[in-house]
């Protein structure tokens, strides 16, 4: 089950702006999770990025009334 920081960090990946902080924490769960992925730029910059996975959990909980 995910806490509630790491489904509002999913959202923040998915929509927020880049360069926003986020806890580490959430971040590694989320991964290990497998919702998100670190992706590495040519540049050597990492960022993170929503999997097909972590898309069906915000799809779930957007559609939940």
């Amino acid at each position: 089950m995910l806490s509630l920081h790491e489904v509002a960090t999913l959202m923040l990946v998915m929509n927020g702006p880049d360069g926003v902080e986020l806890d580490r924490a959430d971040l590694e769960a989320l991964v290990e999770h497998r919702l998100l992925h670190v992706e590495t730029l040519e540049c050597g910059h990492r960022r993170p990025c929503v999997t097909t996975s972590g898309h069906a959990v915000l799809d779930a909980i957007t559609h939940v009334r």
